[in-house]
């Protein structure tokens, strides 16, 4: 199992659509994430397109160790309807 990170550069919403943080792994499991948030907005995060969507509070970070990532779910993050884009949002799976 290998670690898939969301890259070097930050992620961040652009509208109410949710934006893909971290792309499936063809083949790949985990068991493991970690989101950080360290701009100034909240918003969600899910597992899959159709995942439930889970709150991140703005300037935050988490590790869930109890996880199950399958290899078609791709991570993503949602900004609040109607709020403010989330900004420099990072991830990664392992």
């Amino acid at each position: 199992m290998s670690t898939k990170t969301s890259g070097t550069a930050p992620i961040a919403t652009v509208d109410d659509d949710a934006v893909e943080l971290i792309p499936a792994q063809a083949g790949q499991t985990h068991r493991h994430l970690k989101i950080v948030n360290q701009g100034a907005e909240p918003g969600f995060y899910k597992i899959g397109a159709g995942g439930e969507s889970n709150r991140i509070p703005a300037d935050f970070f988490f590790t869930d160790d109890e996880i199950l990532i399958a290899e078609d779910e791709a991570v993503f993050i949602q900004r609040v309807a109607g709020g403010a884009n989330m900004t420099d949002v990072f991830g990664s799976i392992w």
